[in-house]
């Protein structure tokens, strides 16, 4: 690895670039919505058949987020990010040549998602990757481009389409889409793993180690990359597959697929009908109801800054990421089941609420928590998982609020039902936060993981032939 590369100025510029990244891919798929609209006003072919472009495109994005970390684990994040600009530039270019909402359905919904889902995750692996001490707020800058582009894109596919028609408006955002290609070219990939000391660093709250044990970590990070140069020899073992993705080995990573589920069920119901809320059940206009998305999006993008923020001092207890993403997780919660006893007035109130509680698993915590846990080396395949297993909880919970709606004819169950799923992922947090992310564990784990890579570096030099060097007159 050069020196400076980790938390150093090019790694900013791999955060600038992560979050032009995601102003355009969460920009486009998030404004799908709009695209709805205007497809339904040409086709003409019901709502049914339509309304799977504006849910598609944003699904098929998470649910490819697996594929796009083994991929980054193969090759690098510029390559996979380039190779995901390329496939949606495609996919958004030949939605303007279709002549059927089917064929849409393929080309935007299909073809797009998955190349936004294979360029969403370049961004986010590099910036973890090119920080440690400073990784949560780089995070938090990173993420909070999707906020950006969420406000920012709708009124622009609005004017390209009255100005240029629907068919002009895909050739753009195909456009659009391909400066992800230059975003991903600024993402220079590390020339070395990072040694064995600065991983140590990573969980932040390491206790002061005696110099024997500094002493023995450096040992091992030289001798490591010499065993990392000699892979092909006969002494180097394989790795299982088990042992190569151990997080699937940690109970606590399973819960955290669980509670992404369980929270996502309940937030999707929030973001799918809490304007119908307001307007049936509140008396709302139309017009001040959608101020509603507007408060939680503007409390979205500050909170996923200030998580960052605050993660960054780690050294405070109650800043580390899980204790916030708990806190806020619960938060949420506790406000959706208080919603349904509050005033007409306190809907706005629970916007803000909401959102504060939303930014928490978009920005800089969830990420933390992952990292955490399995590691960074791993980061972009574990993340990817519990993308797609939150992808799952948002396509879930707002058919189902829909269904108790129909029958009840009130939300009141199933603002409950959200708030008690909300509530509920925060709980289960307890059990990671008391084992596999207790502080004491991890300055034990990096001691043990330590200890390991010297009995495995000593076995490896007792296995090696010794051969006479003629030069020095010595045995090496």
């Amino acid at each position: 690895m050069r020196k400076g590369e980790v938390d150093g100025c090019w790694g900013w510029m791999i955060v600038a670039a992560a979050a032009l990244n995601r102003i355009v891919i969460y920009g486009i798929s998030h404004s799908a919505g709009v695209v709805y609209v205007v497809i339904l006003e040409v086709f003409n072919e019901g709502s049914g058949i339509t309304s799977w472009l504006s849910s598609l495109i944003t699904a098929v994005l998470f649910f490819t987020c697996p594929l796009s970390g083994y991929l980054i684990e193969r090759y690098d994040e510029r390559k996979v990010a380039i190779a995901g600009s390329l496939i949606a530039a495609i996919g958004m270019t030949s939605s303007a040549f279709v002549s059927s909402v089917p064929a849409l359905i393929l080309t935007y919904g299909i073809i797009s998602g998955i190349g936004c889902g294979i360029a969403f995750m370049p961004g986010s692996v590099a910036v973890a990757k090119y920080f440690i001490n400073h990784r949560p707020l780089a995070m938090a800058i990173s993420s909070a481009g999707g906020g950006i582009g969420i406000f920012a894109f709708p009124p622009i596919i609005e004017m390209l389409n009255e100005y240029y028609t629907w068919r002009g408006m895909f050739l753009i955002l195909g456009g659009i889409t391909l400066n992800i290609c230059v975003f991903g070219s600024l993402i220079r990939p590390l020339t070395k793993e990072v040694s064995s000391e600065q991983k140590s660093q990573e969980s932040g709250y390491s206790s002061d180690k005696s110099e024997n044990n500094k002493l023995q970590s450096s040992s091992v990070s030289k001798n490591l990359e010499t065993v990392q140069l000699n892979e092909e020899s006969e002494n180097f073992e394989q790795v299982g597959f088990l042992d190569k993705h151990f997080y699937l080995k940690i109970p606590s990573f399973y819960i955290l697929m669980i509670n992404n589920f369980m929270y996502q069920f309940g937030a999707s119901i929030i973001l799918g009908h809490l304007q119908a809320y307001a307007v049936y059940q509140k008396g709302f206009t139309k017009p001040n109801s959608a101020i509603l998305y507007t408060i939680s999006g503007v409390m979205v993008l500050v909170f996923k800054l200030l998580h960052g923020v605050f993660a960054n001092m780690s050294h405070v207890k109650i800043f580390r990421p899980i204790y916030q993403y708990i806190f806020f997780y619960a938060l949420g919660g506790i406000a959706t089941i208080c919603l349904t006893i509050h005033s007409r007035y306190g809907v706005y109130f629970y916007s803000a609420i909401f959102g504060m509680s939303y930014a928490a698993c978009g920005g800089s915590l969830l990420p933390a928590i992952i990292i955490e846990m399995s590691g960074v080396e791993t980061f972009g395949v574990t993340y990817g998982i519990v993308l797609f297993v939150l992808a799952v909880g948002q396509l879930t919970g707002a058919p189902v609020a829909g269904i108790l709606y129909e029958h009840q004819k009130t939300y009141d169950t199933s603002f409950i039902l959200a708030g008690s799923m909300m509530i509920a992922s925060a709980l289960i947090m307890i059990y990671p936060l008391k084992t596999d992310l207790n502080p004491s564990k991890l300055n034990k784990q990096n001691e043990n993981n330590i200890e390991m890579n010297i009995e495995e570096i000593d076995s490896i030099n007792e296995e090696m032939p010794t051969v006479f060097d003629p030069i020095s007159m010595s045995v090496v």
